[in-house]
């Protein structure tokens, strides 16, 4: 059955319990998903038509899904310890990880004609070629590899959720990675732009963070207050991601954002991919139900507001002590159509914003904390315009400035450096020897 709701199609699943997660457009012309709860792997046709292909083991939590230069699928099984392989035509195999417990999480196509994988919980990153030989390259402890995907530069890279970081890995092993992305957040998604870039998002957050693989200083775009789920860079390279409150957004190269909101509501998106076609697909984890978007639709249109200009107590920069009051005002790009505004702090130097307060006056009251003593707090606002279906956001405003009076509290000690890395301003660049492994037989769960 088909579920329409003016731009967005809804294709309820047999079974609504099972926990839709990965997507990914396949080379048979379908799309391809992940069932967690369900432990199957799902087929859609771009017509809605659905077909479930059960895993063997129902409690292995398949969790993400990519095509393999077999023209297979290969996904990740996170509690089975497994990879799989399913083709087209629904035929799956399965391959154990050789290090237990490891929660395989990512799982990537590289340019070496191999899939790529990460391990969360064993802090390794795996290749697995298509006759299903497993290498490990281990990284240093806690880094909790999640997302991975290959970058327009020959090398995978993916998101290191426990340190805060970004990772690349060459097809020969070696590791490098990134300065901590953004303060206090897990980065856990990552998508690739042919025009040279990769993007990590971040949870609980939102941050969509931009990182020039050639070189030069990640950018972050605080996106959404709400989790995001696995992002996917369209032809024109337009960042497209779930929000967990029932949003797909859209991060567009003008740094503009747009959200369109999912009827079915508490439907807890996870995962996107575009079509062939320019469609946006995405699971519904929460209800079961695979979602199709179409861009190119004229009443997903729903154009942004301006800049607004900022001031903190009528200048660009104010002085107050810990506890003091200050005001924030700014001119409003809205006009007569309704829209929100919201107010973003960064304590990292003008990096890092993160949402404190949304209103839909132009002004509001804020108060340092005295844990804000000795620092300088900086302030930004955006305004959101909301449409009937969709809503969106523009650019942000100019930066101001709180400087908070008294002594900053004691940095906290640094941390030791990881094992096997050398510490260098900015990264921490690793040689680790692979360990490898015998080419592994596929489980044959018909004897």
């Amino acid at each position: 059955m088909l579920v329409r709701a003016q731009t967005i199609d809804e294709f309820p699943l047999d079974n609504a319990a099972s926990s839709p997660r990965s997507i990914v457009a396949g080379p048979d012309g379908n799309l391809w998903f992940t069932e967690s709860a369900a432990g199957a792997i799902g087929r859609i046709t771009p017509a809605g038509n659905v077909t479930e292909f059960p895993v063997p083991d129902a409690g292995s939590q398949p969790w993400r899904i990519a095509v393999g230069p077999d023209g297979a699928m290969w996904f990740t099984e996170l509690l089975g310890n497994r990879i799989g392989r399913i083709t087209v035509g629904g035929q799956i195999e399965e391959f154990p990880v050789p290090t237990p417990n490891s929660l395989p999480t990512g799982i990537a196509s590289g340019p070496d004609g191999a899939m790529w994988f990460t391990e969360r919980e064993g802090n390794k990153i795996g290749r697995i070629t298509t006759g299903g030989a497993i290498v490990e390259f281990p990284l240093s402890s806690h880094t909790g590899p999640n997302g991975i995907v290959a970058g327009p530069d020959g090398a995978l890279w993916f998101a290191e959720e426990y340190a805060g970081r970004a990772g690349r890995i060459t097809t020969a092993g070696a590791w490098t990675e990134t300065a901590v992305l953004a303060e206090g957040t897990y980065p856990t998604g990552v998508a690739s732009v042919a025009s040279g870039t990769v993007w990590v998002t971040t949870s609980p957050s939102g941050f969509a963070i931009r990182i020039p693989v050639a070189g030069g200083n990640p950018a972050a775009r605080s996106v959404t207050a709400y989790a995001l789920g696995d992002p996917a860079a369209d032809g024109s390279g337009n960042i497209w991601y779930p929000v967990s409150d029932g949003k797909i957004g859209r991060l567009d190269t003008h740094n503009q954002l747009a959200a369109f909101t999912i009827p079915t509501e508490g439907a807890f998106p996870a995962g996107v991919a575009v079509a062939p076609d320019g469609k946006i697909w995405f699971t519904e984890s929460q209800t079961g139900k695979i979602g199709r978007l179409d861009p190119a639709t004229a009443s997903t249109a729903c154009v942004a507001p301006g800049a607004p200009a900022l001031a903190v107590d009528g200048a660009g920069s104010t002085g107050v002590s810990a506890g003091g009051p200050f005001v924030l005002t700014w001119t409003d790009p809205l006009g007569s159509s309704p829209g929100s505004f919201t107010v973003l702090r960064s304590d990292g130097g003008g990096l890092g914003f993160v949402p404190v307060s949304t209103t839909s006056q132009t002004s509001v009251k804020l108060t340092a904390a005295a844990s804000d003593a000795g620092k300088t707090l900086f302030f930004e606002v955006r305004a959101t315009r909301e449409c009937a279906t969709s809503n969106a956001t523009g650019p942000t405003s100019n930066t101001v400035s709180v400087i908070v009076a008294g002594a900053p509290p004691p940095p906290p000690p640094p941390p030791p450096p990881p094992e096997g890395c050398t510490p260098v301003p900015g990264e921490r660049p690793c040689r680790i020897a692979p360990v490898t492994t015998a080419p592994l037989e596929p489980i044959d769960r018909s004897r």
